[in-house]
């Protein structure tokens, strides 16, 4: 377009509107920090939300390979937290498909940041799913965000709860049976894996299942593992173990599989046929709850515990896969709703006027914080199709309205809205 280069700065002078632009590329944390501080800045974030815990800057080595192994907490350093007080990720995908590999729901102190279930917590009640609410300076009333095509903003849209608003900010009431539907209660899901003793938790060996594999050494059998799993159909089904192979395993596993008729305990080498599913046999099994135990008795070496499956010999009825991991129960689908602590940079602080944020879901996912100015941002998952034209479009000096209606030909999934203004103003 014209632009040229100055330093670290881009300068773009738009002659036909008499204006100069300065852009900056922050690519770091505390820069990122400071932009949203600056008087007036027009912030343009391109980057994942993270399912709402917030922008991630790696090292360009990290950047490149797309996965960060240093992330372990919600209220990690390497995370800008701008996000609602409330998120909902799924952290298996975290974990497993996403880019945070050892990322957990705790926080840097050690508490658990995973919200109640139920209303059995004296001190603090479960999330509940709400409309996403800003306010005018000098206006004591909140008012709903309102996109341009589909209606008010809800937190939790996917949670299918109803979502709450109260002009004045007040919470739904716990003792109002009218107002109890709103609450994100659920009982926890049973777990699918009780772990007993000393297992130590490792990537060491390639061709686990999933993320990782436990392990103990050789001992007396005190140092068990249970995959816990509930048939609903009677008939046959087949029992697979899954761990990964090496020299210095145990050629003596010990696995007890628990069915209708009793037990039957196979010994199993898990120096050969690793990284793939080995059957253990065929089983008769009633409706009930069952279990296939791994123990730590055997003579020498280590003692792998990874993945178990259950597959009924009748196609369809049953084909279940149970890791050596527990993740914490979900609140809805497959999403844990946890809360965070402070933000990167408090809201009174913040003095950027324009800002669009292009990840996935940055709507329901910031605009809780990110609620002053000008702002564009997405109601669906992005693949940021509209970045580069938005920017164009922006220093050709095109209105909103313009904006939206040229990324939206990108990509269908962007909105915006002026916090300056009244819903009906918009």
């Amino acid at each position: 377009m014209g632009a040229q280069k100055e330093g670290d700065v881009w300068r773009y002078k738009n002659q036909t509107l008499k204006k100069e632009f300065l852009i900056h590329f922050v690519e770091d944390i505390d820069s990122m920090k400071l932009a949203l501080q600056q008087e007036g800045a027009h912030i343009l974030f391109l980057g994942h939300s993270n399912y709402g815990l917030g922008p991630v800057f790696g090292t360009a080595d990290e950047i490149r390979n797309e996965v960060i192994e240093d992330i372990y907490w919600i209220d990690d350093p390497k995370i800008l937290t701008i996000s609602s007080p409330w998120l909902a990720p799924s952290v298996r995908a975290i974990r497993t498909n996403h880019s945070f590999p050892d990322w957990w729901t705790d926080f840097q102190d050690g508490t658990s940041g995973i919200m109640p279930y139920d209303f059995s917590d004296p001190n603090i009640d479960p999330p509940y799913n709400y409309y996403i609410t800003y306010r005018i300076p000098g206006d004591p009333n909140l008012y709903k965000v309102e996109t341009t095509r589909n209606g008010a903003i809800e937190r939790f849209p996917d949670s299918h709860i109803p979502a709450w608003y109260s002009p004045d900010g007040r919470s739904p009431d716990t003792t109002n049976p009218d107002e109890l539907r709103y609450f994100l209660v659920k009982p926890p899901t049973a777990p699918s894996l009780n772990v007993i003793g000393e297992w130590t938790w490792s990537k060491e060996v390639t061709g686990f299942y999933r993320e990782n594999y436990f392990y103990t050494f050789a001992g007396t059998g005190q140092n068990r593992v249970e995959w816990l799993f509930t048939i609903q159909e009677p008939g046959y089904y087949k029992i697979f173990g899954w761990w990964p192979a090496a020299s210095h395993h145990t050629k003596g596993a010990r696995y007890t599989v628990n069915h209708t008729t009793g037990s039957n305990i196979f010994i199993v080498d898990q120096t050969k046929n690793g990284g793939q599913w080995n059957e253990f046999g065929q089983f008769y099994f009633e409706p009930g709850n069952y279990s296939v135990v791994l123990s730590d008795q055997a003579s020498s070496g280590r003692v792998i515990a990874d993945g178990v499956r259950i597959t009924s010999v009748v196609a369809g009825v049953l084909n279940k896969q149970i890791d050596n991991m527990v993740y914490p129960s979900p609140h809805f689908e497959y999403k844990t709703v946890v809360s965070r602590k402070d933000l990167s940079v408090q809201k009174e602080n913040m003095r950027y006027s324009r800002l669009f944020y292009d990840s996935c879901n940055s709507g329901n996912y910031f605009l809780d914080t990110l609620n002053r100015g000008i702002a564009f941002f997405t109601v669906n998952d992005s693949s940021h199709l509209g970045f580069d034209a938005y920017i164009k479009a922006y220093l050709e000096g095109k209105s909103n309205r313009e904006i939206w209606t040229i990324i939206q030909g990108y990509e269908a999934v962007y909105d915006y809205y002026d916090f300056n203004k009244l819903p009906s103003q918009q």
